[in-house]
């Protein structure tokens, strides 16, 4: 293969879009800050995953099984999932295990403030429990959802 077929291979391949748009890391908003601050340092770290248009690799799913052993035992954990909306957005997910006034919650934080049309731009909901769940845009990966949530007490 000439040197110029080769670079003909590589735009037809840029062009075709096999250079997947992954979503960016994003900065902790004031919502993610205040579970930071209340759970201090004795926060189990379960990482992060960061997901493209087209991943199929499932990267999120260790996250998910770091904060479901956390949940099984009231263990504080912290864990973030950086993904895209349909239209390309940034969206930030930060979960954390908790203990709340001697009950375990499931904390959930998505902030889609990079998307113009998103009302309200961050959510964050208090959740009793989570299940195990096929993950929408890719049914072989398996997901932690929130179970029986409601809005948090002190806002975004």
């Amino acid at each position: 293969m000439t040197r110029a077929t080769m670079g003909a291979v590589v735009w037809l391949l840029t062009a075709c879009g096999a250079s997947e748009r992954v979503a960016p890391e994003r900065p902790p908003g004031n919502a993610v800050e205040h579970w930071q601050r209340k759970l201090g340092g004795r926060v189990q770290d379960c990482g992060n995953a960061r997901q493209g248009v087209q991943d199929e690799t499932c990267a999120v799913q260790r996250v998910f099984e770091c904060l479901h052993g956390a949940l099984e035992v009231c263990r504080p954990a912290h864990g973030v999932w950086y993904s895209l909306t349909g239209e390309g957005d940034a969206v930030r997910t930060d979960y954390f295990v908790a203990d709340k006034s001697g009950a375990c919650v499931y904390v959930v934080i998505e902030d889609r403030s990079t998307d113009p049309l998103a009302k309200p731009p961050v959510v964050e909901r208090e959740c009793r429990s989570a299940s195990w769940t096929p993950q929408p845009a890719q049914p072989s990966c398996q997901v932690l959802s929130p179970v029986d949530c409601g809005r948090a007490a002190h806002g975004p």
